[in-house]
């Protein structure tokens, strides 16, 4: 592994292309900070099938950076550490499939189920922790709802956005909240 946060980019680059690696996984800020701070041609160089970025939020303009940096597709997971993975993004549409076989994921919009389009706050069901079983565990990120079935076909339910963090919000005198990727 390659700690970017202790390393220089270009030296970071080189010791990446010294891996001759098929994807590149990892948080988010470091592989957006590759793109922002290394060379571009040096990164396209890489040959990378992929690029996943993962624990924290990825916006869809580092999306975009990372798909035009690396010259390959960009698959965001979306997952926590008390559940492992709970959606990764569909290539045909975008959206973000629950891995329902794994957890039940909800959005909640002032205790209630948030319907479609609706943002609220994720809770989650882990279906197969038995020695320590977290039900509905409030994990204090933001999300949006998605359609009930992924328009690609994929018999899941989706989120259209995950936004981040509730602690991350902007709270106003009269009540009203946003999240600092609403201002984007």
């Amino acid at each position: 592994p390659v700690y970017l946060i202790e390393t220089p980019v270009v030296e970071a680059i080189r010791k990446i292309a010294g891996y001759r690696p098929a994807a590149l996984v990892g948080h988010a800020d470091a592989i957006h900070r590759l793109c922002l701070e290394g060379d571009a041609g040096e990164l396209r160089r890489l040959g990378l099938k992929f690029v996943a970025p993962e624990a924290q939020t990825v916006t869809q303009d580092m999306r975009v950076r990372m798909r035009e940096t690396f010259g390959c597709p960009v698959h965001v997971t979306y997952g926590a550490t008390e559940f492992n993975l709970l959606a990764s993004q569909c290539p045909a549409t975008g959206l973000f499939h629950l891995n329902e076989d794994g957890v039940i994921l909800e959005v909640l919009r002032d205790g209630r189920p948030a319907k479609e389009d609706e943002e609220g706050t994720v809770v989650v069901t882990n279906l197969h922790a038995f020695a320590v079983p977290y039900i509905r565990y409030a994990l204090d990120d933001w999300a949006v709802v998605g359609p009930g079935r992924c328009p690609c076909g994929a018999p899941v339910r989706t989120l259209k956005e995950i936004q981040g963090r509730i602690s991350d919000f902007f709270h106003f005198s009269d009540g009203k909240r946003v999240h600092p990727f609403q201002l984007i």
